[in-house]
């Protein structure tokens, strides 16, 4: 980052959109947030439970490697999500103290 100040950060769901709503597939998707700079997992779970999830404190000029999985699990595997999309729009925000 280029800023000065050191900040807590978050990490948000801003929308979430389902084509068709039911079945929806961000009802059937794992989303998995992991931080890999510190080696750790944030959120394990569906697009459509997450809601928000802290990113800590991210010092001036500190960079931080996050990667983000979605899986289809073979048990969620329905005929009427054939041919379904979802949109998740995410946002980082930060604090300063």
């Amino acid at each position: 980052g280029n800023g000065t100040l050191s900040g807590a950060y978050t990490l948000s769901r801003v929308s979430l959109t389902d084509v068709p709503e039911s079945p929806a597939l961000s009802a059937a998707l794992t989303l998995r947030i992991e931080d890999l700079t510190a080696g750790t997992t944030l959120y394990v779970g569906t697009p459509a439970a997450f809601s928000s999830v802290a990113l800590g404190s991210i010092a001036p000029g500190e960079t931080r490697t996050y990667r983000f999985t979605l899986a289809f699990p073979a048990a969620g595997a329905t005929v009427g999500l054939q041919g379904a999309t979802m949109a998740l729009r995410l946002q980082i925000t930060g604090v300063t103290p």
